[in-house]
């Protein structure tokens, strides 16, 4: 008899992870309503959508002690895969907190260490960037492969700037990305990034 309800518990423990486990495929992040985000750590704020079950967003900050900047990362539209493999976002957007030297270090080329997502080192993206700016950019480290590429900067009353751009990975869609997904996540991305305040 213990045996059977250990099995019973088991086949319970099992049935509840398959269900509660993504569904392989696109999940698309909710856009019908939204929330406002204040990363106190960094000194930011921004509208996100609300989260809704493994679509997202995932909102995660780094708030490095040493010469790195502070980050904040938004993540949307997760494709999840069959095999037991990391979910990846369709959609990701990076905010890099700089202060005055790292900036000054980040505008002559000394990126290393200090701005890691490579659309932020590529043209037209090298440059403070007050105004949004949103080219097609073919990434050198992944044979050239073209990313939607977003971008919009801040100043802090401090003097520190705020970096903040996304990117679209669109071959991580099967079949092609539609037109009308395409025209969404555009407008996302972009009340995203309009709507950052710096403290």
């Amino acid at each position: 008899m213990r045996f059977s309800r250990g099995l019973c518990v088991l086949w319970l423990v099992l049935g509840l992870c398959g269900c509660l486990a993504p569904k392989p495929g696109l999940e698309r992040t909710q856009f019908e309503k939204w929330e406002r985000k204040d990363i106190a750590e960094v000194g930011i704020s921004f509208d996100v959508p609300q989260r809704h079950g493994w679509a997202g967003p995932e909102v995660g900050g780094w708030y490095w002690k040493d010469d790195n900047p502070k980050q904040v990362v938004i993540a949307m539209h997760y494709r999840h895969p069959a095999e037991y493999d990391e979910s990846r976002p369709l959609i990701r957007l990076s905010l890099y907190r700089l202060s005055p030297d790292q900036f000054a270090k980040y505008e002559k080329g000394e990126t290393g260490g200090i701005v890691t997502r490579e659309y932020y080192n590529l043209e037209p993206f090298t440059k403070y960037t007050p105004e949004m700016r949103v080219a097609k950019l073919a990434y050198p480290s992944r044979a050239g492969a073209e990313y939607l590429c977003f971008r919009k900067d801040y100043k802090a009353p401090n003097g520190d700037v705020v970096l903040a751009g996304a990117e679209i990975y669109p071959e991580l869609l099967r079949p092609p990305y539609p037109e009308e997904w395409q025209a969404e996540d555009r407008k996302a991305v972009e009340r995203v990034l309009n709507s950052i305040k710096v403290k």
